[in-house]
């Protein structure tokens, strides 16, 4: 929630100062009130995006919020000692030209995913609008 009240929506495109804020509060309000869905958060867009638009900002911007969310988690662990590597997770429902050939990668040396048939790079999931592909983390034993 704190990171999606931070965050400009960059990859909304046509939005104003207004709108941002509007998804600002919005996206954190699905991560910080309990029984919120996507739904709820889609018909809160709707009248400003549109049924179709507001559902694929829904899906794809709760995403993204909850990786970063997850990231700023395994940095804290980090600190602690603590190290985790990420894998690009595929839900495998509907991503499948895109993201099912990042599904288990790793990021590259510069932390980054490079998609191994396009050549596109990614920071992290999402990789499209309506993605709602993840990462796990699995702890890196030290040597």
């Amino acid at each position: 929630a704190d990171w999606a009240r931070g965050y400009t929506f960059e990859f909304v495109t046509g939005i104003n100062k207004t709108t941002r804020k509007l998804l600002q509060e919005n996206v954190a309000g699905f991560f910080e009130h309990e029984g919120v869905t996507h739904g709820d958060l889609r018909d809160a867009l709707e009248p400003i995006f549109g049924e179709v638009r507001a559902d694929s900002i829904a899906v794809t911007e709760t995403t993204r919020a909850a990786v970063q969310g997850q990231r700023q988690t395994v940095d804290e662990i980090a600190r602690a000692g603590i190290t985790k590597q990420p894998f690009w997770l595929t839900n495998h429902d509907g991503c499948a030209e895109i993201c099912a050939p990042l599904d288990g990668l790793m990021p590259e040396a510069d932390g980054l995913y490079h998609h191994p048939v396009t050549g596109e790079i990614y920071e992290a999931p999402p990789a499209h609008p309506n993605c709602d592909c993840g990462e796990r983390f699995v702890i890196v034993e030290p040597t």
